[in-house]
This record gives C-alpha cells, structure tokens and sequence, in this order.
C-alpha cells in the first residue's frame, strides 16, 4: 500500500516517515482505490501511489466527471511531461472548487512522497462534485454523501422558522418585555 518512503534509513527522515505510515489512511485508499476502478472500469496492477503516478488515471478521471477538462493527456515517459498531467487535474480540482488545503501536490504524487494526501485529495475530489452545481456527474461518489446546504443529520424535529433557540426561551421574553416597557414609560412621560 501507499506507504511513505524515507529518504534515509536512519534518522530524522526514517522518524517522520515512520509516523506517517502510521497514519497512513489504509481504509480510504482501498475506497479511493474502488471507486476509480468503478468510475474508470479499470483495473489496478500496481499499487496505489504507482497506478496514479504518471497522471494519466487521475486525468481520465477528471474527464469522465467534466469532459473534455484536460485537454492533453501524456502518456510517454517524460517526467516533466508526467508531471503536467498531475498538475493538469490539480488545476481542474481547484478550479472546481476543492479547498486549497485538500489539494495535494505534484511532488508528493510523481515522486511518491505523500500519497495519503493524495488519497484525501480524492475525496475532496469527490465533495466537490457533488457540490459544485455546474458539474452533471451521475456516477458514484466517493466517502459520504455531501448533504443540501443547511441540512443537518441528527437533528430532527427542529423548527426551522425558530428565531430563538429553545435554551434561550426563557429569557427571551424578559429582555424584550423590559426594553418595550422602558420606551413605553418615556413616551408616557414625553421624554421621547
């Protein structure tokens, strides 16, 4: 799987590779793996991090939820060529709408450095198509469905024309009640 790999095998490098991998998002990545698998009709024979390296799958894949999005696809062995295709749907994904802190970058992909941001990535790949109205992809998606826009699970029963929160009904009324009183006295007495 995605694992991190350290630049040395001993020292500070070895430490923070191992906490990664520690961390490592295993569930999602078999998920992320699944669901372009199903999107694409591919199937993985590498791993994870090696299968999406050059690109080209996260391209495709970019252009099956919004067609024809990149319109060049590399599929030599330049490196740098390579690398524009990650950029290319990094691009596509920010244009979309995926928050800056949940895109990953080239490096961390081509170079295999990071793949668990990859695998975040995805999902919010997957958000923002479920949430950006210009986008008609009728496929499956990726970790939880994204609810309406002020639509809340797990609370039911909740009045939406309340204009006070029910912990504050108590005191609602006295407050109000106390500054009309107060108008009410000045205009008796012509001070207003």
């Amino acid at each position: 799987m995605g694992r991190v790999k350290a630049v040395n095998e001993f020292g500070l490098d070895a430490e923070i590779a191992e906490r990664r991998n520690a961390n490592y998002p295993h569930e999602e990545e078999k998920q992320a793996q699944a669901w372009i698998e199903t999107v694409l009709g591919v199937q993985f024979d590498k791993e994870f991090g090696e299968y999406l390296q050059n690109g080209v799958v996260l391209c495709h894949l970019m252009n099956t939820v919004q067609p024809g999005k990149i319109k060049k696809i590399y599929e030599g062995t330049m490196p740098f060529k390579l690398r524009e295709n990650i950029s290319a749907f990094v691009r596509g994904c920010r244009e979309m709408g995926v928050p800056e802190g949940d895109l990953f970058t080239t490096e961390a992909l081509f170079e295999q450095k990071d793949i668990a941001t990859v695998v975040l990535g995805l999902f919010a790949f997957s958000r923002a198509i479920q949430t950006n109205k210009s986008i008609n992809f009728k496929g499956p998606i990726l970790g939880a469905k994204v609810q309406p826009k002020g639509v809340m699970d797990g609370f039911k029963n909740v009045n939406p024309n309340a204009t006070v929160a029910a912990q504050n009904m108590g005191s609602s009324g006295v407050m109000e009640k106390t500054v009309h009183e107060d108008v009410r006295e000045k205009i008796k007495t012509e001070e207003l």
